[in-house]
């Protein structure tokens, strides 16, 4: 593979990677804001702020997988065991940023009885972007394992 497209693959993640730790801090902050906005949520501050840190922490290991995937890529390594190691731990990433904030919003809409369209909607999204992820991952693994296996001698 070409430099042309790990260079702005490489800054693309490293910009989205530094996001993610600058946002780790102002979760709690924004969870104990919220819980004060709406007293009904107060005792739900801390397990939904963890639940919110356990996502961005998944998705930095979304970040590092695609990061290593993409330097067996560069370096015509695309097609080795080491490529299915990074694409399972990209599905179970993926999965788990994926299921917190489903969590989360399952948790407020049933036995809190809590939320409107908007939490609706999250949910729907979480359901659907995180299944779409998983799935999309899992036929590369395949591809990658279909290709593997035809290397073999």
């Amino acid at each position: 593979m070409g430099t042309r497209a790990v260079v702005p693959a490489r800054v693309s993640l490293t910009i989205l990677a530094a996001g993610a730790v600058l946002l780790l801090p102002a979760l709690p902050r924004e969870s104990h804001l919220t819980g004060q906005m709406y007293p009904e949520v107060s005792h739900l501050v801390i397990p939904y702020a963890v639940a919110a840190d356990l996502t961005v922490l998944s998705g930095l290991v979304v970040l590092l997988a695609l990061w290593r995937l993409l330097a067996l890529a560069a370096g015509d390594r695309a097609f080795t065991s080491a490529s299915l190691t990074w694409l399972h731990v990209l599905r179970l990433a993926i999965a788990l940023m994926a299921a917190f904030p489903v969590i989360v919003a399952l948790h407020l809409l049933v036995v809190v009885s809590l939320g409107g369209p908007g939490v609706v909607l999250a949910l729907g999204a979480g359901v659907a972007g995180g299944a779409a992820g998983f799935f999309v991952v899992t036929v590369m693994r395949e591809v990658v394992r279909a290709e593997v296996v035809a290397r073999r001698p």
